[in-house]
């Protein structure tokens, strides 16, 4: 890993290393402590490390694509008084890199900050070699002007006051703040995702989009090809915009934003779900339906155009708020009203079709259910119903009376079981012979006397009929014997004497003959 000093004593150059095993800047500053060149001095050896890299001192890594070259930078602060590191590739960026930080690893931070020469106050990266910045912070107090694609990654990269960071093969950037950015040039890529920039300044470049960017200030695209539209994904951009075209048709700003969804039930994902999106004109932007995982693929959807015809006056026209609609069969439609000028990622659960009555429990001729059913359930008459009981939605009331326990047969439950009844039906022995009753089921056997067998007067068979029947007088009855009203109501006084001859006279009573002689 050769370290060596520039005959002019102020420039050095790193070779050799690896990704796996690179040479590191603890290996740069021995080179320069052993080497007595004097061009770095250690302002504190204890970690984070602290060093002041001498005036006009450039930091060469690689030799132009004659050795591969990898050089690590970490945990420690860099300043350089005039001066910078130099990335040297050659033709193939992959001979010349270097590494500040680590990636996803805060603990090896670093804080670089490099200053023009001053020669010509510029900090130039010329040769397209790589230069990788993770979870550190790098100043620059010059322009800078890069050929190189920087990799930047959780880091603060900034020029002071409104020092320009100018990256002609463009730039790759995630979870960082940059500061003043001008890109004259996209042909390495320019990639935005999560990054808050100050001012962007797009010179001459046909502009590739630009996602998840958030300018804060200033967007300012020079230079444009007439009509040009720049298309901002999933970013924004400050108060001030301008867009300086070539031709006479005004450039235009195209804004989108991501739709995100996944379509669900209670308990799981629905695939095969109708999703339909539409703008404020009634333009179908999206139709399609949801994956095994109950989703769609990420939609950029189109909410605002801005044509530009001078410095920041523009004319806009909004697109939103979206209509979405998600069908599938035995669920309730959905309609979600999306304001997208901002990103959505949408979870969106399904309600089932609720269970529709049985045709025999919905009103007679009642269609229902789109249609496709016809009740027959009859109403029954208000004399089916029980007195005073409203039904059919309160417009009819039922006339039927209920019968007394005592009109319905003894033990009989009615009225939903709420009553039972009293009334004991007689025996047939007491019913007119011949006279059906319970329902035909029993018979009477009762035999009604002749009237000649019912005493004089009284009425009987409810008073159809009168007894004829004349009771004798006690005096015509034998004596001692009872009649009438079960033989206890009269008795008898007749006494029958039989004369057997003169002076003897026999008197029968009951069982005893009595004869009685006269003197």
């Amino acid at each position: 890993m050769p370290i060596t000093l520039d005959a002019n004593g102020k420039y050095i150059h790193v070779t050799g290393g690896t990704s796996g095993a690179p040479v590191t800047w603890e290996d740069i500053v021995a080179a320069d402590s052993s080497g007595g060149w004097g061009r770095i001095t250690t302002l504190n050896a204890a970690a984070p490390k602290q060093y002041s890299v001498a005036t006009d001192t450039i930091i060469y890594i690689g030799n132009g694509g004659a050795t591969s070259t990898y050089v690590a930078v970490e945990r420690c602060q860099i300043t350089f008084t005039n001066g910078y590191f130099q990335i040297w590739s050659g033709a193939d960026v992959t001979k010349a890199t270097l590494r500040v930080g680590r990636t996803n690893d805060e603990y090896h931070a670093v804080a670089l900050t490099m200053r023009g020469l001053t020669t010509d106050d510029r900090i130039r990266m010329d040769s397209p070699g790589r230069w990788y910045i993770y979870n550190s912070a790098v100043v620059f107090l010059s322009p800078l002007s890069a050929s190189i694609v920087p990799v930047v990654d959780q880091v603060l990269l900034t020029g002071i006051g409104n020092k320009s960071l100018i990256f002609n093969n463009g730039i790759t950037a995630t979870n960082s703040i940059l500061g003043r950015v001008q890109v004259d040039s996209a042909a390495g890529g320019l990639a935005f995702n999560n990054v808050v920039l100050s001012i962007l300044v797009i010179n001459h470049v046909l502009p590739t989009p630009l996602r998840d960017a958030d300018i804060q200030s200033q967007l300012l695209m020079f230079n444009t090809a007439a009509g040009q539209v720049v298309e901002l994904y999933d970013s924004s951009h400050g108060p001030a915009v301008y867009v300086l075209s070539s031709g006479p048709t005004p450039p235009e700003i195209h804004q989108y934003s991501t739709l995100g969804m996944t379509v669900m039930d209670a308990a799981a994902a629905i695939s095969g779900a109708a999703v339909v999106v539409k703008n404020t004109l009634g333009t179908t932007v999206y139709s399609g339906t949801t994956d095994a995982a109950g989703q769609i693929p990420n939609q950029d959807v189109l909410f605002r155009t801005r044509v530009v015809t001078a410095f920041n006056t523009f004319t806009d026209v909004d697109y939103t708020p979206h209509t979405v609609t998600i069908t599938k069969a035995g669920y309730l439609e959905r309609v979600l009203t999306l304001d997208m000028s901002t990103r959505h990622d949408e979870i969106e659960v399904l309600e089932p079709l609720p269970d529709f009555p049985a045709t025999g429990d919905v009103r007679l001729a009642t269609a229902y259910d789109d249609g496709s059913k016809v009740g027959t359930l009859a109403l029954p008459a208000t004399g089916d119903v029980r007195l005073a009981t409203a039904y059919d939605d309160g417009s009819k009331l039922g006339t039927l009376a209920l019968p007394t326990v005592s009109d319905v047969r003894l033990a009989t439950a009615y009225d939903d079981g709420s009553k039972v009844g009293t009334l004991a039906l007689p025996a047939v022995s007491d019913v007119r012979a011949a006279i059906a009753y319970d329902d035909g089921s029993k018979v009477g056997t009762l035999a009604l006397p002749p009237v000649s067998d019912v005493r004089l007067a009284t009425a009987y068979d409810d008073g159809s009929k009168l007894g004829t029947l004349a009771l004798p007088a006690a005096t015509n009855v034998l004596s001692g014997v009872g009649y009438g009203a079960a033989g206890a109501e009269f008795t008898g006084t007749l006494e029958q004497s039989i004369v057997v001859g003169e002076g003897i006279t026999v008197t029968i009573t009951e069982d005893v003959l009595t004869a009685t002689i006269n003197d």
